[in-house]
């Protein structure tokens, strides 16, 4: 049984840090933050309390078409151009969020178009990192590793869920909804970073030629 010591080995590092890494950016999109504080949210961008409540749901209900939508495309497109194409529509919607919050003048049309901007952020961040990170440390891992590794990532994946969940309410209470996700923006940017130069594609390779394809890099 590998564990601790075997960190020391440069290519399980490497791969144990992507995975890790990867868990961290896919729980600082937000998501969670959205899914748990929405009714919240959306009374600070002007919604009343019933309102909001009403409104919310649609967060539930694009969610749930998101995870189906890329449930259906999973194994049609390449792994890392899912996870590019996802956090570039993310950090795209959260720029449409913060600059709506920010610039659009208080007209009854503003929770709205800020609502129609935060459900396209939960449907496509639904239906590409949210499946695909789970997918992806499934299959990065060789077996010899995987029990270690995936316990390591996920412990990870869920301290920044509790990060961020913890983090959020008091976050938008001191800086606002614009500039709160205009931060969620420039951490996917780095996100886009971090695929582009670090995550393997893994779609259609089997564990041998990942590990094989990671043992070769420097």
């Amino acid at each position: 049984v590998m564990g601790w010591f075997d960190l020391a080995v440069p290519w399980i590092r490497r791969l144990v840090v992507i995975g890790a890494v990867l868990g961290v950016f896919q729980q600082f999109t937000g998501i969670n933050s959205i899914m748990y504080y929405g009714t919240q949210l959306l009374q600070t961008a002007g919604f009343s309390s019933n309102g909001a409540v009403i409104a919310n749901t649609a967060n539930g209900l694009f969610s749930l078409l998101g995870i189906t939508v890329g449930i259906m495309l999973i194994n049609k497109i390449n792994r890392r151009t899912m996870l590019l194409g996802g956090f570039a529509l993310v950090t795209a919607f959260h720029v449409l969020v913060g600059a709506s919050a920010m610039f659009m003048p208080a007209v009854p049309a503003k929770p709205y178009i800020i609502l129609v901007f935060v459900v396209a952020f939960v449907f496509a961040m639904q239906g590409t990192l949210g499946p695909l990170t789970w997918l992806l440390l499934s299959e990065i891992f060789p077996l010899k590793i995987r029990s270690f590794a995936m316990g390591l990532c996920v412990f990870v994946l869920w301290m920044a869920d509790a990060g961020v969940t913890f983090g959020f309410p008091p976050v938008v209470a001191a800086l606002g909804i614009a500039p709160t996700f205009f931060l969620f923006a420039g951490i996917g940017v780095l996100g886009i970073i971090f695929v582009a130069t670090m995550v393997p594609e893994t779609r259609g390779k089997t564990l041998e030629e990942v590990e094989a394809e990671l043992r070769g890099r420097r």
